[in-house]
């Protein structure tokens, strides 16, 4: 009955845990010009990593920030990345970042950037890059809500097998009591 109790708490404890994850995709928020900032740099090295052909990794290094610039793996496979291999040393570039990780600049080896333009092109844009994320934010709300309805699945079996095994074994001490006198 311990074990039962115990495996009926984790299983609710992972429920709320994938429902909170759920609340948490939800509330994200496209990217705009008000939850971003603007900065400008000089490309001082671009580094694209790929391993057997599948790219892995863009990185910009540049001569004004500590941090490196980040390109998400999800926009990296939808943008041309001759455009980010064309960048060159001394190059002007414009990126925009999150307002939540401004304060990360300069502190982390690398930030996500948002949005990329050189002063002739734009790399990717806020709209490229909020409807990249939106179809990685559609697969992270599934797994989680098919993960919630089955923890919930077992937290209700759990807890009918406890209330039962809880039930009959009052009902037991019952008979025994009817059953010794």
């Amino acid at each position: 009955m311990k074990k039962a109790k115990i495996a009926l708490i984790f299983s609710i404890i992972f429920f709320l845990g994938t429902v909170g994850n759920i609340v948490q995709v939800t509330w994200l928020k496209k990217q705009s010009e008000n939850n971003t900032t603007l900065y400008s740099a000089t490309v001082a090295k671009v580094q694209i990593e790929s391993f057997e052909g599948l790219y892995v990794s863009a990185e910009i290094k540049t001569e004004e920030y500590i941090s490196n610039l980040f390109i998400p793996l999800i926009v990296l496979k939808n943008i041309r990345l001759l455009d980010i291999n064309n960048l060159h040393e001394g190059q002007k570039i414009y990126f925009r970042v999150e307002n939540s990780k401004v304060k990360s600049m300069n502190k982390v080896d690398f930030i996500d950037i948002v949005s990329l333009q050189t002063e002739e092109k734009d790399i990717f844009t806020l709209d490229d890059y909020n409807g990249n994320m939106k179809d990685f934010y559609r697969v992270a709300k599934v797994i989680p809500t098919v993960l919630a309805l089955l923890f919930l699945l077992i937290s209700i079996t759990l807890l009918c097998v406890y209330l039962i095994m809880r039930k009959g074994g009052k009902t037991s001490n019952r008979f025994r009591h009817i059953a010794y006198k």
